[in-house]
């Protein structure tokens, strides 16, 4: 299955603005940068 890029995009935003910021917070620890509030 193929999805484009924006598409991936905006889910991946969109599904981290719900996350708690303690999950937040272990994402920035692993390397990825998931303070986007």
């Amino acid at each position: 299955m193929e999805v484009k890029l924006g598409v991936w995009l905006a889910n991946t935003k969109s599904r981290r603005a719900k996350l708690a910021d303690d999950q937040l917070g272990k994402l920035a620890a692993a390397g990825l940068e998931g303070r986007s509030r």
